[in-house]
């Protein structure tokens, strides 16, 4: 059965779209290639892989194109993209009047990810698109920002993630902490006790950190681009661990 792993938080800004790319990029090293759809309009995780956006996942969502093979374009090193842009929002409203259940989208992916593969979902900070994204997945990676208010977010992104996939594992991920400042390490405990209550996995801390700068990355993963810093170990550690919950790597 394809394995399916959606990057999703109820906010932007928190690094949503970077977790994506770089998950991508290691679920298509681990298993020999994976789907990658950008569910957000604003298309960031196409701009990160060097894709230009296109109609072709909201033609197929509002029924007026048919999905094959063919469709997902190559971003290289075995990642395929089925691209959308801002046509997604009227797509959406076309699912949400059809009443498309919950499960469209997972079932949509069934017709094109084989059965030992693997797709990873980047979201949107809101919407039915985003919905049945975190009802289609195995593995929901929640990133969270070490600001104010955010373990709040984290809690309540964390209900709705178990009522949409009550069997999937959760992968909380604390993003842009820096241990100089009170608020951050306050929100550090904060979001890790939520996790904890919500039977989540509490992921190793990413940085703030100008390394992780998409234009500083130029398409690469960090552990391409700079494989020796401590952010690459510390990501790929995060991508491996959402890889071994989704089983496409074996426990460590």
């Amino acid at each position: 059965m394809a394995r399916i792993m959606t990057v999703g938080m109820g906010k932007g800004g928190v690094g949503k779209s970077l977790l994506a790319f770089h998950l991508a990029h290691a679920a298509a090293a681990a298993s020999g290639g994976v789907l990658a759809l950008d569910l957000d309009r604003q298309g960031s995780l196409l701009s990160l892989l060097g894709v230009p956006p296109a109609q072709d996942l909201a033609g197929v969502l509002a029924g007026f194109a048919k999905l094959d093979s063919n469709m997902p374009v190559s971003a290289g090193g075995g990642i395929r993209v089925l691209r959308g842009d801002v046509s997604l929002a009227a797509a959406e409203s076309m699912l949400v009047m059809r009443a498309a259940p919950p499960s469209f989208l997972r079932d949509l992916l069934g017709e094109i990810v084989p059965p030992n593969g693997c797709a990873v979902l980047d979201t949107a900070t809101g919407g039915y698109l985003s919905e049945m994204a975190l009802a289609a997945a195995d593995v929901i990676v929640a990133p969270v920002a070490m600001r104010t208010a955010d373990a709040a977010m984290l809690a309540q992104f964390l209900e709705r993630a178990k009522k949409l996939a009550p069997h999937a594992e959760v992968l909380v991920v604390p993003n842009r902490f820096d241990r100089r400042t009170k608020v951050s390490t306050e929100v550090y405990a904060e979001a890790n006790a939520v996790a904890e209550r919500w039977g989540a996995v509490w992921s190793p801390f990413i940085p703030e950190t100008v390394e992780l700068d998409s234009a500083r990355l130029g398409g690469q993963p960090v552990w391409a681009k700079q494989p020796h810093t401590p952010i690459a170990r510390l990501l790929h550690n995060v991508a491996d661990t959402a890889l071994r919950l989704a089983g496409v790597l074996e426990p460590a």
